[in-house]
């Protein structure tokens, strides 16, 4: 039970974007077929796509950051000594949550502003707020990954 439980959450952001991915798929189509055939377009699509998108984009880093798929500069670290490697990778983990740090300060606080200002979205109505929350989430899980990654980097140097 244990393992199913840690398998789901290794790969939750996986199942997030694919789901998520999928959706936007199915209902560009059904708009596409909805232009040509009814000459009709639907506004809200576009809306939703948008929106999924920027949870899409932020979900997506947070799988990178658990892959080690993200942009490094690999040749010039492995060349160094071991107390210098093990300081890049503390370096580089703290800067990455300093990041995305700033992404959650700054995502609660437009998220307050909708909150207090009422905002709606144009095209369904809903709170602007359910959009905005991907930004603080996508942000935290990546710390969370950030952490998870730079204490496997650390342990592999140590």
């Amino acid at each position: 039970m244990n393992q199913k439980i840690i398998r789901f959450f290794d790969h939750f952001e996986e199942f997030l974007c694919a789901s998520m991915l999928g959706a936007m798929a199915a209902i560009a189509f059904a708009n596409v077929i909805s232009r040509y055939f009814l000459h009709y377009s639907f506004a809200f699509i576009e809306e939703l796509e948008v929106s999924a998108f920027v949870w899409i984009t932020l979900f997506g880093a947070s799988i990178g950051f658990r892959r080690g798929a993200h942009l490094n500069v690999s040749l010039l670290v492995k060349n160094l000594p071991k107390s210098v490697q093990r300081a890049c990778v503390i370096i580089s983990g703290v800067l990455g949550i300093a990041l995305f740090g700033l992404l959650i300060f700054y995502g609660i606080g437009q998220i307050k502003m909708e909150l207090l200002f009422d905002t709606r979205s144009q095209g369904i109505g809903v709170p602007q707020w359910w959009y905005t929350l991907g930004l603080p989430l996508g942000a935290a899980l990546v710390i969370l990954r950030i952490l998870q990654t730079t204490i496997i980097q650390w342990k592999k140097l140590s």
